[in-house]
């Protein structure tokens, strides 16, 4: 693909050459080398750069000098001709927006030449290359940078206090419609990774997808990615949980007119929820961005549930769990920052999960330390735990949930929700 026509020469003459003029308004230019196109340009560039930290004023004679020292003597006239150029009092901040936004344009292109390559090659597999190009594709229109005066961020924050104020409440983020989960996190945040960990039949998956039917039925878009159970499992399991009908009732087709007529409204009511849903098995954390760039940008959804997160396909089977669980953690903390979405993801635990007291430990947690330190919200689902504030002996109907990391939790503890026997949902404990 031909991205010889996506740069600008004359941003490029006048950026460098109004920096030669006035070395200060380098710290103006928030660019990377990368960004621009003539490789000339951006030497000269690295050099301004080099000198800069090497605390040597980059002007011209410093420049030249550096030039020479490299064996390339013809740069000084250059560096002439971008001075003789160069307009007095000219804003190169418009002219950086011209350079980065070509850059980036650019680099778009390259990961989408690269590509199509990868998949005409039919003798190499794809695996972690296709991933991390996915992954550059879908975050090379989101370019970051370097730090900037916090004034926008500080009024940014001091309007949403305004709003804050205007509607007091317990309740700041998005409610989950589990009353103690939310009462203890104020609900989930944009950009935080939540962490639900637990034994292999505990409820962590029921729990975890009842928290995002619950928040698409009060309104706010989400999607659910599953990559253990089909899509028609998931949903039975959710009609089962808004209607009460069995999941094994439906299997078996048997329904009284009346467990139809509930089923029946129930998917009519669900049909109006913002909720989106994949079962695909081969997913990488590359592959989740870049779905849930397009959700957001098309259908402005706030959360996502992942179930689970060792069945990611990341490392394409080559790394260790300790490396695995690092890489994954790291990606998934990412993905929720950039895309500022909450992220809940279902996790394992290992046979230390639950400490010498019978209370689950930071350690339970399956995979890398890292992992937990990413991590902005971790809990474990697990039996009930009795204590003198409520019974005294362990109820075979109750799950307790204890949190084990929380950045903004006031402090740590744990609550407890009824599980009911005949279909797959949880329901608030009232002690």
């Amino acid at each position: 693909m031909d991205n010889t026509n996506l740069f600008s020469e004359d941003a490029e003459r006048q950026v460098l050459g109004s920096c030669l003029v006035n070395p200060a308004h380098l710290d103006e230019v928030d660019l990377s080398a990368a960004d621009f196109y003539d490789p000339k340009h951006s030497q000269i560039y690295q050099a301004m750069r080099a000198l800069s930290t090497a605390e040597t004023v980059p002007d011209y004679l410093t420049i030249s000098e550096y030039f020479e020292r490299k064996g390339k003597p013809e740069m000084a006239p250059y560096l002439t001709g971008l001075i003789a150029d160069a307009w007095i009092g000219v804003d190169i901040g418009d002219y950086c927006r011209i350079i980065r936004d070509y850059g980036t344009r650019r680099r778009i292109i390259d990961d989408a030449t690269q590509l199509v390559r990868m998949a005409q090659n039919v003798d190499k597999p794809l695996g972690e290359p296709l991933a991390d190009i996915i992954d550059s594709l879908a975050t090379g229109a989101q370019p970051k940078h370097g730090a900037v005066h916090w004034e926008p961020a500080l009024s940014s924050y001091y309007d949403w206090l305004e709003e804050r104020s205007k509607n007091p409440g317990d309740m700041w983020g998005i409610p989950t419609g589990f009353k103690d989960f939310d009462r203890a996190t104020g609900g989930i945040q944009a950009g935080e990774l939540i962490y639900i960990a637990g034994e292999p039949g505990i409820g962590k998956s029921i729990m975890s997808i009842q928290m995002g039917t619950q928040m698409a039925k009060a309104g706010y878009p989400g999607a659910i990615y599953s990559l253990e159970m089909g899509a028609r499992q998931v949903i039975g399991r959710i009609i089962s949980g808004q209607t009460k009908v069995q999941s094994r009732t439906m299997k078996t087709g048997r329904m009284s007119s009346e467990d139809w007529e509930s089923v029946t409204t129930a998917i009519d009511a669900g049909l109006k929820w913002p909720l989106y849903i994949s079962d695909d098995a081969t997913l990488t954390t590359a592959s989740v961005r870049a779905d849930l760039a397009k959700l957001k940008a098309r259908h402005g959804i706030k959360w996502a549930v992942l179930d689970y997160d060792m069945l990611l396909n990341d490392g394409d089977g080559r790394l260790d769990e300790i490396a695995f669980t690092t890489l994954v953690s790291k990606r998934l903390k990412a993905l929720a920052k950039d895309l500022e979405l909450a992220i809940i993801t279902v996790s394992s635990v290992t046979k230390d999960a639950i400490g010498d007291e019978g209370i689950p430990t930071m350690r339970g947690m399956r995979g890398s330390a890292q992992k937990l330190h990413n991590a902005d919200i971790a809990g474990f689902l697990t039996k009930h735990i009795p204590n003198k504030k409520n019974w005294e002996s362990e109820q075979p109907n109750l799950r307790t949930f204890t949190f084990v990391k929380g950045r903004e939790l006031e402090s740590l503890g744990s609550f407890n929700l009824v599980k009911f026997e005949n279909y797959p949902a949880f329901g608030d404990s009232t002690k």
